[in-house]
């Protein structure tokens, strides 16, 4: 998680200096990481995608992007 976070706020300062979309996609992601996005970040949850059963309760895609610029 430590290292989750540290991505996404170096990505979030980025975006500071050159205002533009970005949009992150999630495999398996834990409920802290998207919890986390919602909570502490301007991104949004905007897909969710699931896989096949065998990939477990976590086997999807979900993708997150920024507001427009």
């Amino acid at each position: 998680m430590k290292i989750f976070k540290k991505v996404v706020r170096n990505i979030l300062k980025s975006v500071q200096q050159h205002e533009r979309v970005v949009e992150l996609i999630l495999y398996y992601p834990l409920p802290d990481f998207k919890q986390f996005l919602s909570r502490h970040t301007p991104f949004q949850m905007i897909n969710k995608i699931h896989v096949s059963n065998e990939h477990g309760k976590y086997g999807k895609f979900v993708v997150y992007r920024t507001e427009e610029a």
